[in-house]
């Protein structure tokens, strides 16, 4: 839990978010976000292809890794996007 690392645990195969850390919390936001879909906590990403590829490492057991990936984020729930860089 105290990890300085983002760290969260999806679930099944609609990857529902059972775990997320406090570096989680401070650093994406997203309050509320334990027991929700994933795709419900991040609307934002429907367009950046994420949602398929959790699908695809669900169906296969496929590891995906990336680095450097841009995506949009809105951290505090008011709709604005802010450019945020994921690995």
């Amino acid at each position: 839990d105290r990890a300085p690392a983002v760290m969260a645990i999806y679930s099944g195969p609609e990857h529902v978010v059972t775990y997320v850390n406090r570096t989680w919390e401070r650093t994406v936001g997203k309050p509320g976000a334990v027991g929700r879909r994933f795709r419900d906590v991040f609307p934002e990403f429907a367009a950046t292809g994420l949602f398929e590829r959790l699908a695809h490492v669900y169906a296969t057991g496929e590891p995906y890794a990336d680095h450097a990936v841009r995506v949009p984020l809105d951290r505090h729930g008011t709709g604005v996007l802010e450019d945020t860089v994921w690995d």
